[in-house]
């Protein structure tokens, strides 16, 4: 039989300090209170049973148990602790009103562009013309949004938006809507896009304490996915029953809650920490500076320059999919686009529960393999269900992941750069998505929507292969600092201790 060190008579009723049992004792784990009190080891063990007792630290014992709802309790507060502020009530609340209407109009627009011409390559050119204003201009996006209050230009760009949208319905309504109008429309609505979205990237770390980005991440990241989940079920919903011109209108209405809620914020979100103005070009170019000084960084952007050529033709194959395959028009292209949010939803609500995955780079490997894998299979489904079951997959798989991937981008930049780093992130995602847009449409034309799923998953399997190789799967998650508040220098974590973390910032010509 083991040893079991100093267990008391009934008058002691407790360990020694020095006594502990092994965390994981076999066969029952029997937990610390149940030594307690215990006379001899006979009370202990079976003659059947041998155990091994190791040192448990004393303020363990005598410690109540703590069962796994409580555990989950405690969690599922945690990371709710961010709606405590105001501004960040009132940035999610407006965010998710507009981004059920944001999915009306992706919804409509495609519809329409593949009933007016049934092709897959001039969907493609709408898709096209949505991705090329953020490679012009996202580093000046980046720019302006380090210099001025954020706040103020996140409001302006949602309140043009919801001006320029209004354009199509009317032209539709007079029956002087042509293709041609579209593809204006959707180049300069992403234009106004581009400036959006790195400013309210940026602007989140001013509003919540940096211990809570993780939790602010995950809860922006479930209620954007919740709301695209509606948004795109019911946008599949009112195109079908009442037609693209009433979903368009419903779109542009939606923006009045975005606006309201940036106009009631009280934080500006302006950077702290301004730094030098030495015009648009220099402060850009600052920017790509600092990303490449950062190994970390410059490892995850690698990453997704790559998967982001190689996804660019997933962005159009949902409504021929529906339509040709699937036979389930415009009610399925929402279902399939809803099941893929609720999927990056629960993601999402899964990684703000059970906290921080610490091996980023693994984790962003991984993903994006199983991923190849769900959209080879993905190519032989027939039955809407299942194809809905498919893409609920791949949005979990995407849910989890952007959570602790964009934490580490938001601690890794100094607020003062945080706005260029965002726009680099969204230029390397996108640089190369016009191309494989034109190349994809093509190719789905002759070969078709299922097998150019299969070409998807091989190449997303492929790059998964490749970057195992590579410094990105040292990539680990970046703690909080010791201040709840503050900027933070940026460091390059890599487990291999390859790069130190920095006790300044580093100098930026």
């Amino acid at each position: 039989m083991s040893r079991i060190h100093d267990l008391t008579d009934s008058a002691g009723r407790g360990h020694s300090d020095g006594c502990h049992r092994k965390a994981a004792c076999r066969p029952h784990r029997l937990k610390c209170d149940r030594i307690h009190g215990l006379r001899s080891p006979s009370d202990l063990l079976t003659p059947h049973q041998s155990m091994e007792f190791l040192c448990v630290p004393p303020r363990l014992c005598g410690q109540p148990r703590t069962d796994n709802s409580q555990l989950v309790t405690r969690k599922l507060m945690k990371a709710l602790r961010p709606l405590r502020h105001r501004d960040f009530r009132l940035l999610i609340g407006g965010q998710t009103i507009s981004w059920v209407g944001n999915n009306f109009y992706e919804i409509a627009i495609m519809w329409l562009v593949l009933r007016s011409t049934g092709s897959t390559a001039a969907m493609a050119g709408v898709a096209a013309v949505s991705v090329i204003p953020q490679l012009i201009f996202a580093p000046l996006a980046g720019v302006v949004a380090d210099r001025v209050n954020r706040r103020f230009l996140a409001l302006s760009m949602d309140l043009c938006r919801g001006v320029v949208i209004l354009a199509l319905p009317t032209l539709a309504v007079l029956h002087h809507l042509a293709i041609w109008q579209v593809y204006i429309t959707a180049f300069v609505m992403f234009t106004l896009f581009t400036f959006f979205i790195p400013t309210r990237q940026a602007i989140l770390p001013n509003i919540v304490p940096d211990d809570e980005l993780p939790a602010a991440n995950a809860l922006f990241q479930m209620v954007l996915s919740g709301s695209l989940f509606v948004g795109f079920a019911l946008g599949g919903l009112v195109v079908a029953w009442v037609g693209v011109v009433p979903a368009l209108y419903l779109d542009s209405i939606s923006f009045a809650g975005s606006v309201l809620s940036l106009l009631f914020m009280r934080s500006s979100g302006r950077s702290a920490m301004v730094a030098e103005r030495t015009g648009a070009v220099k402060e850009a170019i600052a920017g790509l500076r600092f990303v490449a000084s950062v190994p970390s960084l410059l490892a995850i952007f690698a990453f997704l320059a790559v998967t982001g050529f190689f996804i660019g033709p997933l962005l159009i194959l949902s409504a021929p999919f529906s339509e040709m395959i699937l036979h389930a028009g415009a009610r399925g292209y929402g279902f399939l686009e809803a099941g893929l949010m609720l999927g990056t939803l629960i993601g999402a609500l899964l990684a703000g529960i059970f906290g921080t995955f610490h091996r980023v780079g693994a984790l962003l490997i991984v993903l994006v393999g199983i991923a190849g894998v769900l959209l080879m299979g993905m190519s032989y489904m027939t039955v809407l269900l299942a194809a809905i079951a498919f893409y609920l997959a791949i949005g979990v798989l995407s849910g989890t992941l952007n959570v602790p991937l964009t934490t580490l981008m938001q601690r890794l930049t100094p607020d003062a750069m945080r706005g260029r780093v965002m726009s680099t992130m969204m230029i390397v995602n996108t640089a190369g998505t016009p191309l494989s847009l034109a190349v994809g449409g093509i190719v789905a034309q002759r070969i078709g929507v299922p097998a150019m799923y299969r070409v998807e998953g091989v190449l997303l399997l492929a790059t998964a292969a490749v970057f195992a190789f590579t410094p990105l799967v040292r990539v680990v998650a970046l703690p909080p600092p010791s201040d709840a508040r503050g900027d933070r220098n940026p460091v390059a974590p890599l487990r291999d201790g390859s790069t130190p973390r920095v006790t300044e910032e580093p100098a930026i010509a």
